[in-house]
Parts: C-alpha cells; sequence; structure tokens
C-alpha cells in the first residue's frame, strides 16, 4: 500500500515537472529561415496591396504573422475565404464567442476552485489572496511580455510598447474591470452598496498610484537610469512588505491616527481584519463548493414554478387586463431562455471535456474519473508544450517519443494506485496545484487567441494601428483579467477581486517594466533622448485621474461603500476617454506634440 503511494507521488511530479524538463532538450538543426527580407515591409496592411495579390501579401510579410498565435486569420480571409466578408465576420463571430466561453468556463469550473483550494491551504484572507494569487494568475504572463517588449535595441520603440501596454491595460482595468467587479458584487449580495475593506483598497490603490506616477514621470523626463529602474522593483518590495506585514503596519497607523484624532467613536472607523476568522480547512474536499450551487439552482427552479403556478388575484379588473398579455408572455419567454440554455450547455460539452483532459475539475460534487486520472499524465504535458511555444519546433522527434513513454509510464502507475490513494490530502494538494497553474496558462493561451483575432480584424477592416491599440487591443489583453475577477466576483469574493483589480496591474507595472528595463539598459546602456508622444502622455493622466477617484472620492465622498451609480459613472468616464484617446492617436485632435519642439 505504501509503496503504490509513493510511486504514485513520484508519478504526479514527474507529471508536473516533465514540461520543465524536456525544454532542455536539444533544437533541431535545420532552422526556418524567412522567404523574404523582414526590412522589405514596414507594416502589416493588406488593404494597401492590391485585392489579387492580398494573399501572397498576408504570407510572405514577416510582419502579418508577429501577431499570429495558434491560428492564421488573415490567410483564412485573404486565400482560403478569397476576402468573403460575410463568411469570414460570421466565422469570427463564431470562434469570439467560443473563446470567450472557454475563458469563463475555465475560470468559473478550474481556476476560481483551484483558487480557492490554495487561499485555504495557505488560510490567506481575501485581500491577499487577491493581491497574490489571483493577481499573479492574472499578470504573470503579461510581465514576460513586458520584458519582451523592452527588448528592442530602438529605446523609443521600447518605451512605446512597454508605456502604452502597461497604462493602457491599467486604465481599462481601473475604469471598467473594477466597477464591473462592483456592479456584480452588489448584484451578487443584493445590497444596494458594496463595502470595501479600507485596509487593502487604500493598500492596492495607493501604491499603484505611486508606481504609475514615478513611471510615468521616469518617462516623461526622456531618460531612465539604472537607478531608477531599481527603484520600481524596490517599491515591489515594499509593496508586499506592507501586503504580507498587514497587522504590524495598520498598527503603526492606527497609533498616528489616534495621535491626531480625539474622537471617541474612532474605533468605528477601524479597518476590518477577517484573517482571524478564517477557520477553513486546510484544502477543500473535492467538489465541496458545487453542493451550495446546486441547491441554489434548485431553489431557483421551484421559485420559477411557484411563480408560474401563483394564480391571479383578480381584484383590479384594470391591471388584470393590461398584466395578461405579460403574464402569458413570461412563461414562452422562460422557455426560450431555458432552451437556449439547456442548448449552450450541451454545446460545452466537448471543451469541458478537453479541458478536463488537461487539468482535474476540483468544482464537481462526484470525484475524478479514472479515465480523467489516466489521460491527465499524457495530455496535460503536451498542453504545457504547446501552449508555451515548445512544441512544435523546438523539440526533436526523439525527446517527444520519450516523453511520451514516461508520460505513459506514470498513467500505467496512476491507473493500479487510483483506488487506494484517490481522497489522500497530499494527492489533493498536488491536483490543486496542477487545476492551478494549467488553468492560468489555458486562460493566457485563449487571451492571447483572442488578441490575435481582434489583430486580425482591424488590420481587415482597415481600423489604424493607434485606434486599434486604445480600443479592442486593450479590451484584448485584459480579457483574462476581466473574465477571472468577474467570476470571483460572481462567486461570492469581490474584496478578492477588487484587489487583484489593483494588485494585478500593479505587479505588471513594477515587475516587468523594472526588470525590461534593467534588461535594456545592460544591454544597450541608458534610455536618454525619448519624447513621449501625445497619446501616452493622456494615457498616464488618464490611469492617474482613475487612481486618483479610487484612492481620494470612493473613501471621502463614498465613505467607503459604492454602488452601481457610481460604477455606471466610471465606465462611461472609460468611454468618453477611449474616444478622446482614439482621436488623439489618429492626430484629429491635439495634433502638435505636447513635449518636444512642434512638428
Amino acid at each position: 500500500m505504501r509503496a503504490r503511494v509513493a510511486i504514485a507521488r513520484v508519478a504526479l511530479a514527474l507529471t508536473l515537472v516533465f514540461a520543465l524538463c524536456s525544454s532542455s532538450a536539444s533544437a533541431q538543426d535545420e532552422p526556418h529561415e524567412p522567404s523574404v527580407d523582414p526590412r522589405a515591409y514596414e507594416s502589416c496592411s493588406p488593404r494597401e496591396a492590391p485585392a489579387l495579390e492580398r494573399c501572397a501579401y498576408v504570407r510572405e510579410n514577416p510582419l502579418c504573422a508577429r501577431d499570429v498565435s495558434f491560428l492564421p486569420y488573415l490567410e483564412w480571409h485573404y486565400c482560403a475565404l478569397r476576402g468573403d466578408a460575410f463568411a469570414s465576420g460570421m466565422g469570427a463571430t463564431i470562434l469570439t464567442l467560443g473563446l470567450f466561453a472557454a475563458l469563463a468556463t475555465t475560470a468559473e469550473r478550474f481556476f476560481v476552485p483551484a483558487l480557492k483550494n490554495v487561499s485555504r491551504a495557505l488560510r490567506l484572507s481575501d485581500d491577499i489572496a487577491g493581491a497574490t494569487l489571483l493577481s499573479f494568475g492574472n499578470g504573470a504572463p503579461d510581465i514576460f511580455a513586458q520584458i519582451a517588449a523592452l527588448s528592442h535595441r530602438d529605446a523609443a520603440e521600447s518605451l512605446a510598447l512597454a508605456v502604452g501596454a502597461v497604462t493602457g491595460a491599467g486604465t481599462f482595468i481601473a475604469s471598467f474591470v473594477f466597477p464591473c467587479v462592483i456592479v456584480i458584487g452588489v448584484s451578487r449580495n443584493g445590497g444596494e452598496k458594496l463595502a470595501l475593506n479600507r485596509w487593502a483598497f487604500a493598500r492596492d490603490v495607493g501604491f499603484y498610484f505611486v508606481a504609475a506616477a514615478l513611471a510615468c514621470g521616469f518617462f516623461l523626463d526622456g531618460s531612465v537610469e539604472a537607478v531608477e529602474a531599481a527603484s520600481l522593483f524596490g517599491l515591489y518590495l515594499a509593496y508586499l512588505f506592507a501586503l504580507l506585514a498587514k497587522r504590524r503596519v495598520r498598527r503603526v497607523w492606527n497609533r498616528v491616527r489616534s495621535f491626531f484624532n480625539d474622537d471617541s467613536d474612532s474605533d468605528s472607523l477601524e479597518w476590518s481584519d477577517d484573517e482571524d476568522e478564517m477557520h477553513e480547512p486546510m484544502l477543500e474536499e473535492v467538489g465541496q463548493n458545487r453542493d451550495d450551487e446546486a441547491e441554489e439552482e434548485r431553489e431557483d427552479v421551484e421559485r420559477a414554478d411557484g411563480e408560474r403556478d401563483e394564480p391571479e388575484s383578480g381584484d383590479d379588473h384594470g391591471t388584470a387586463s393590461t398584466s395578461d398579455t405579460d403574464e402569458a408572455r413570461r412563461p414562452v419567454v422562460r422557455e426560450i431562455m431555458n432552451n437556449l440554455s439547456h442548448a449552450f450547455k450541451k454545446l460545452k460539452i466537448p471543451l469541458i471535456t478537453i479541458l478536463r483532459l488537461t487539468m482535474p475539475e476540483l468544482g464537481r460534487s462526484e470525484r475524478l474519473a479514472l479515465r480523467e486520472v489516466i489521460a491527465l499524465p499524457i495530455v496535460a504535458p503536451l498542453f504545457m508544450l504547446v501552449a508555451t511555444g515548445i512544441l512544435p519546433g523546438s523539440m526533436s522527434l526523439d525527446a517527444v517519443c520519450y516523453g511520451i513513454a514516461v508520460s505513459i509510464f506514470c498513467s500505467f502507475i496512476l491507473a493500479h494506485a487510483w483506488p487506494h490513494i484517490d481522497g489522500m490530502r497530499s494527492i489533493r494538494a498536488v491536483l490543486t496545484t496542477l487545476a492551478f497553474f494549467q488553468s492560468v496558462l489555458w486562460m493566457n493561451t485563449v487571451a492571447s487567441e483572442v488578441v490575435s483575432l481582434l489583430s486580425a480584424i482591424g488590420k481587415v477592416s482597415g481600423v489604424s494601428e493607434a485606434l486599434l491599440g486604445a480600443t479592442v487591443l486593450a479590451w484584448g489583453n485584459s480579457v483574462g483579467d476581466f473574465v477571472s475577477n468577474t467570476v470571483v466576483a460572481y462567486e461570492g469574493n469581490p474584496n478578492m477581486a477588487i484587489a487583484a483589480c489593483f494588485a494585478g496591474p500593479l505587479m505588471n507595472l513594477l515587475v516587468g517594466t523594472s526588470f525590461g528595463l534593467l534588461l535594456h539598459i545592460s544591454q544597450y546602456g541608458p534610455v536618454t533622448g525619448y519624447v513621449m508622444p501625445n497619446e501616452l502622455v493622456l494615457l498616464c493622466g488618464g490611469l492617474l485621474f482613475a487612481l486618483g477617484y479610487a484612492l481620494i472620492i470612493i473613501p471621502l465622498v463614498h465613505r467607503w461603500r459604492i454602488g452601481k451609480t457610481a460604477a455606471y459613472g466610471m465606465i462611461a468616464f472609460y468611454v468618453l476617454f477611449s474616444i478622446i484617446y482614439a482621436l488623439t492617436s489618429t492626430h484629429k485632435i491635439f495634433a502638435q506634440p505636447w513635449i518636444g519642439p512642434p512638428q
């Protein structure tokens, strides 16, 4: 018995590390050379080419392949569909719905249960879990993208990509995702306003405001030194200290407040701390968090049936005659919605089956099926290699065959040992770790595909790069944050989602930008002579305005309780800001540069 348990643990460990070990295999000896010189093209603009030559243009232009994630959408449109706008539009619509369904399903059924299990195992409060685990899951891929954006030799191009990415995504999350989380949290809790965790909110927004101000100040100055880049990372270390040493920092703050405030009612304004109230088990039983949802669904069905069978009083003939039509329509509309929901659930079955083959689903009421356990050691590493770009092309055939043989061996061991180890605490910990990282990888892969699809739509429709970056690309880059944060808020953890709304972009800004700048400075020297364009100055201003509203107006005016009206106002601000940014990027307004000599 013990031998089987030990061997099964080794098999699961091999499953987790196989992708990392296999990445060190030798690459193939024949690298692929581009068919044309990349310098022959300045951009990917297929509409500028003649209609009959656009297929060859997108195939030969290496810049058109730069934004391709897995599927070559431009080649499909111009070569396979021969520029048929209707067919491409229908296909893009269906594919977009499928990608968003994959994001929502991954976040709801795999990421959130794993996140709850990890936070319970580490005994983390909602704000700390949102500022660490959830922000890491949302922002880890963006950090590497940020470092890659700053790796160009051209400082102007590097900083434009870096500043545009962090400030654009930050503005979108602070002005759109955050109010959406508020709306969902208020609706879910059934109250008029949502009470914020004062200490966590002030900590996250305050550090983010200081970080954004410092970064924009460095870029506006036109030069970035190594000391300035290192100071950004130092600020993140200070944030981690404030995050992990919350009680000590809060005690000092309360002493300062008590020194200047003699009001006897000041205790009512103490920041809440629910860490001592967390007495949850170290790891949630598989399927435990789905029981409440099933009960709620049964109550909703009974409530709907009761409303359908409830007789009308008939006391007021005028009111009854007016509402007869509405009462007759409601069952029809409800039946249509139920049929659509049932059809959507049927369509999601293949998607859920594929997801279960790559990671365990911890949110089901039943145990993991043996066939899924057997498939995990084989399919999970293969998906990791494909999603990270290692496979195909970067591994030899011998390495692939060796990895498959090891995976089959692990599956054979698990098939015999699983009945004896199912339900063990250590096994659930391994499954939770696998589900957490695999769901993060799935969401990043699907979000990258959404960005690639939206970029292709912009090129086909002729939308300018500036307008595309201000709208759909900013939304696409943050779609993972939007889906995961809103799902977490819908699951009853709005404070965790709010913490991730600010801690995730903060980590991207301080860690990704600082390391990227340090890498750029170490290779090419300090950044000098950079002139920030108007649209990036506007992005910095919009981000600081949104953070200033959250840092000042919400505590002083809303008294730490925010409702739907204020949330809708923030969304309206983002819509107006996006219009102004798009007009500025296309030089319709503010054509003259604000910084540097006039053109």
